[in-house]
């Protein structure tokens, strides 16, 4: 059994490891959003012209997830396209699961070691 330092180190650790994904995801989503900007305008425009900070309301932020989680630049056809999404997909959902788990740790660790 983990001992409530070890948990907590394990915590920190894993609370650390947001701040490369988060920086990778923001240099793969100005990637992503400038090739969109450039290759399918129209794609861009439809998405609400959305920039890291311009332009970045709740609706065009949840258009955006949603075509990356649906994988809808995939129907594109560009290959740097899909590979900048297949990325930015990936960070994004690593993301949440080390939000999730930096959000439940604690509640664990208060209800079964304190």
């Amino acid at each position: 059994m983990y001992s409530t330092e070890n948990l907590t180190l394990i915590w920190q650790l894993i609370s650390l490891s947001l701040l490369p994904i988060t920086v990778l995801y923001m240099v793969y989503f100005r990637k992503m959003v400038k090739l969109l900007k450039l290759s399918h305008p129209d794609v861009y425009k439809e998405l609400g012209e959305i920039g890291m900070i311009k332009n970045n309301s709740v609706s065009n932020s949840g258009k955006f997830i949603g075509f990356l989680i649906k994988r809808n630049y995939q129907r594109l056809d560009n290959k740097d396209l899909i590979k900048l999404g297949d990325v930015c997909r990936r960070l994004l959902i690593a993301g949440y699961i080390v939000f999730a788990t930096v959000f439940i740790m604690p509640i664990i660790i208060g209800k079964y070691y304190s």
